[in-house]
């Protein structure tokens, strides 16, 4: 019979009760296990092994994310050996179509795009639609297309191009449309596209829970209800620049945006189109109404502010509020504990490749504008 060496498992719990709640010197540590500094070195090392975080520190041991109420032995080869799942996705959004500003010859290429990178899905982050009535006098100057449904119609001939599975999701400027022209124009669009194109590789996510699942992999598709114009030019509003002062300063220090993002559970974009603050934790938050392009992870979930596919306004010019255009590629891996092990960031900038509407373009949204050829089923 074999006896059981229950002296060492002793003075490892001892140990970690001594280091539970404060550091303690090496020489502390012996004298409470009663034993040599030599045997205190191996008792640390064999707790390491164990899968426990013991520090050192000016000649003092700290146990990290302390204080735990129990412990157990953690082995590293049996999470390294679990399998993982990767899926890559395109993160575009705020398309605005309608508008004036809008760039459609680059939004048409995004089912090439997405073809050409191989990605698992497309993620549209709202505001497909640049809508009416969003604020005064949209419908003098801004829109091209100054029917809802004429918008309506051109979103449906450009997404029904896309060929892989895509969400999407309604932004601010289509929730103030829907009170306007009485029906939502987005699941006006998705049932245009499912039920009369037949398109059955979109997905319409809803704000009350803007969540999106590929491969095990959860993506959030937030939007929150003021943008960067707003924030810039009529100061504070909303929990984000109260949180974290103004807009330029948030992108400039991403990482503040997103300890405050991940500490509030999401709360710290805030806004009626938001659809955060959700019990659910993503492993990608996509968040759409930013016209820039912020990238970072923290806590365990990959974030991204999604640049636009629309030029800066005259008004926004004016300002000085320069709009990012372009799109992200993104690979998220997880393990078999649900956790992001593994990110690559591809960002393609189409700065550049913007341009004013050409002859043909206007006379596409004059005809639409005119014609409003969607017929909604019943």
């Amino acid at each position: 019979m074999v006896k059981k060496n229950t002296s060492s498992d002793d003075m490892k719990n001892q140990l970690l009760e001594l280091l539970r709640f404060s550091s303690r010197s090496e020489g502390f540590i012996g004298r409470q296990l009663k034993t040599d500094h030599k045997t205190v070195k191996k008792i640390i090392t064999g707790l390491c092994k164990e899968g426990h975080q013991i520090e050192e520190r000016k000649g003092y041991y700290f146990l990290v994310l302390n204080p735990r109420s129990e412990f157990h032995v953690i082995s590293t080869s049996d999470h390294e050996s679990r399998s993982v799942a990767t899926s890559k996705f395109l993160l575009t959004g705020d398309f605005q179509l309608g508008a004036r500003d809008s760039q459609v010859h680059l939004i048409k290429t995004i089912g090439a795009v997405a073809k050409k990178e191989g990605v698992d899905s497309v993620i549209v982050a709202g505001d497909i639609l640049n809508g009416m009535r969003v604020f005064r006098g949209q419908d003098r100057g801004e829109n091209r297309i100054n029917n809802i449904d004429g918008q309506e119609a051109l979103a449906v001939s450009i997404l029904e191009n896309i060929e892989v599975p895509t969400a999407f999701r309604d932004g601010n400027h289509e929730a103030p449309t829907w009170i306007a022209v009485g029906h939502n124009p987005m699941w006006s669009v998705y049932k245009a596209l499912v039920y009369e194109k037949q398109k059955k590789n979109f997905t319409f996510v809803l704000p009350a829970h803007p969540y999106y699942e590929v491969n095990g992999i959860i993506v959030e598709l937030a939007h929150p209800y003021k943008g960067q114009t707003q924030k810039k030019t009529y100061g504070p509003i909303n929990a984000l620049t109260k949180r974290l002062g103004s807009f330029t300063m948030v992108t400039r220090n991403k990482l503040d945006l997103i300890k405050s993002n991940m500490q509030n559970g999401g709360s710290a974009l805030g806004g009626s189109a938001g659809g955060l603050g959700q019990n659910i934790k993503p492993h990608i938050r996509a968040i759409g109404n930013m016209h820039t392009c912020v990238s970072a992870i923290h806590a365990g979930v990959a974030f991204y502010l999604v640049p636009c596919l629309q030029k800066s306004t005259g008004f926004e010019r004016a300002k000085e509020l320069w709009h990012q255009v372009g799109i992200w590629i993104v690979s998220v891996s997880i393990n078999s504990l649900g956790r992001v092990c593994g990110v690559t960031n591809k960002y393609i900038p189409w700065d550049h490749l913007t341009r004013e509407h050409n002859e043909e373009e206007i006379a596409l949204h004059s005809r639409i504008d005119e014609e409003c050829v969607l017929r909604r089923p019943d």
